[in-house]
């Protein structure tokens, strides 16, 4: 993740899609100061997320998320494609 935010064109905020109670966000703002930002499909881990991480989780899917492309530096999907039909 470091490597790939080094190499990101634009030193933006991060989303991250699926991203349970947001440890991997927490990790990413404490070592490189980004905005972050998560997106998942439990309320209950994003509500965690929140009250424990500091993390903002809006509760839903990327195909109805309410961000506009171009938004975030960078996107990722960890432990998410594989449960994709």
């Amino acid at each position: 993740i470091e490597q790939s935010l080094a190499r990101a064109a634009v030193a933006g905020p991060v989303l991250d899609v699926g991203c349970g109670v947001a440890l991997l966000l927490r990790m990413v703002r404490e070592r490189s100061g980004r905005a972050v930002y998560g997106l998942d499909f439990s309320l209950e881990a994003a509500t965690v997320a929140g009250q424990h991480h500091g993390v903002p989780v809006q509760v839903g899917d990327l195909t109805q998320a309410p961000y506009r492309p171009g938004t975030f530096a960078m996107v990722s999907l960890f432990h998410v494609l594989e449960h994709v039909p």
